[in-house]
């Protein structure tokens, strides 16, 4: 006698680390989400960057008052 609730049973676990591609139904759209994510991180990288050489510039800025 099997299970009936095994037929239902999904591949993907949402709380998983790559829950993020459950939604995804195709190649399309998980290379879709991969750049989405890529893009954020060089994004957050380069505000960051940008951030620090604001902050050491005003930090000169301020020695030499």
């Amino acid at each position: 006698m099997q299970n009936p609730d095994l037929g239902n049973l999904q591949k993907c676990d949402p709380y998983s680390s790559f829950g993020v591609f459950c939604n995804a139904d195709s190649y399309i759209e998980g290379f879709i989400i991969i750049l989405g994510v890529i893009i954020l991180v060089a994004l957050t990288l380069w505000f960051v960057k940008k951030n620090q050489e604001t902050n050491k510039d005003d930090e000169r800025a301020k020695k030499w008052q």
